[in-house]
């Protein structure tokens, strides 16, 4: 805490005219220990944005990166029970802490980007402005500091266009699993009506090839 506390002091002298900071650290100990200074700091506006992935997703995501990095495999049951835990580890925090926060479908981002990061600019106070006839934010001035997590790019240029991997969708296992522990597929029902993304990810994927 005292570490993230000389943080504060240093940005603030190093960047006196940027307002924005950003961590895109993923762990709780990261969360509380911002949380902790801006109940001691009133002039730090802490602001959460939860992005999470649908299970089905995040699970064979998951095998994926542990194939490729000689980890040892799981039971695709115990991924999708281990990625529930944790959200409700951070949703519970979440609550407790009473600070600002958006919940953001991962979903929604890719398949709605433009709407969903237009609500994102907006819960982040940030101006945005018409690049082609897409709001984008206003990133010119430099107003923006990446504090710790993945360096940001700040360029408009150099955004990338997000994709979706659909081939859990072929995984009759991660079907069987998620139908199977109702629990966490009530959970992810829940989320995305909470996020106002409703889509059913197979439904517009069979869709996609439709169109094809």
């Amino acid at each position: 805490k005292d570490w993230y506390k000389r943080l504060e002091t240093h940005l603030r002298e190093k960047f006196p005219d940027q307002y924005l900071w950003v961590d895109t650290s993923k762990s709780i100990r990261e969360f509380t220990n911002w949380q902790v200074l801006a109940e001691r700091d009133q002039n730090l506006d802490l602001k959460i944005i939860y992005l999470v992935r649908d299970v089905r997703g995040w699970v064979w995501s998951d095998v994926g990166v542990r194939k490729r990095k000689n980890r040892r495999q799981r039971s695709l049951g115990i991924s999708m029970i281990f990625w529930y835990i944790q959200q409700l580890r951070f949703r519970m925090a979440l609550r407790a802490s009473r600070l600002q926060s958006y919940t953001v479908s991962y979903e929604s981002l890719v398949f709605e980007q433009q709407q969903e990061m237009a609500n994102i600019f907006r819960f982040l106070d940030m101006k945005q402005k018409d690049v082609m006839g897409v709001m984008k934010p206003d990133l010119a001035n430099g107003f923006m500091h990446d504090v710790t997590g993945n360096r940001m790019k700040s360029e408009l240029k150099s955004f990338t266009p997000l994709k979706y991997d659909f081939a859990w969708t072929q995984n009759a296992q991660i079907k069987w699993w998620f139908t199977v522990l109702l629990p966490i597929r009530r959970y992810m029902q829940d989320l995305y009506k909470a996020c106002n993304f409703i889509k059913d990810i197979e439904e517009y994927n069979l869709a996609k090839d439709r169109k094809k």
